[in-house]
């Protein structure tokens, strides 16, 4: 007779049935940095299968919620802390395409376009200077910083009107 299949959390429970009796002393977090961290190639196999095509990310979303997500009386501060320097190291990245590391990264024309030199500058280019201008190259360029702002300010530029901290909002009225 065929026996019914495990459920999810059965296989779960058998294998860490397995792990404790097998490897007492070693933990789902020894096990999954280990695994994680192998250069061998019969573990490898598996961790790439897990990181491909992103799958990881679903993961992620349930360390989150249990880390307490945005509810500030669960909210675990050790993973905000994580999660807001890596997205700085990230940030800082971009920025520095257009800055430190202009002549080495990938916006090296873009940067070079953003510096010019007062002696260069005329009336015309402050007179046709647009912000929005700027818009499109630091959305291209710096991405993430972008959604983060976006994020903070929430301004649809679509919203914007006359009175708005945008200087070349036009009216429908």
């Amino acid at each position: 007779k065929r026996r019914s299949a495990y459920g999810q959390e059965e296989k779960v429970k058998k294998i860490f049935a397995y792990m404790a009796e097998a490897f007492p002393r070693f933990s789902l977090r020894d096990f999954l940095e280990t695994a994680f961290r192998s250069v061998d190639p019969k573990i490898t196999n598996w961790t790439h299968i897990f990181l491909a095509d992103n799958s990881y990310l679903p993961l992620m979303d349930v360390w989150w919620e249990k880390s307490g997500g945005l509810k500030p009386t669960r909210r675990d501060s050790a993973m905000c802390h994580w999660i807001v320097n890596h997205a700085t190291e990230i940030c800082s990245k971009e920025a520095s395409w257009l800055t430190d590391d202009a002549y080495n990264g990938p916006h090296t024309l873009d940067a070079k376009n953003l510096r010019i030199k007062s002696p260069t500058v005329t009336v015309s280019m402050v007179e046709e200077f647009k912000i929005y201008q700027l818009l499109s190259c630091y959305e291209r360029t710096t991405p993430y910083l972008q959604q983060i702002l976006k994020g903070i300010i929430a301004k649809d530029p679509t919203d914007l009107k006359e009175g708005s901290r945008n200087p070349h909002a036009v009216s429908d009225d």
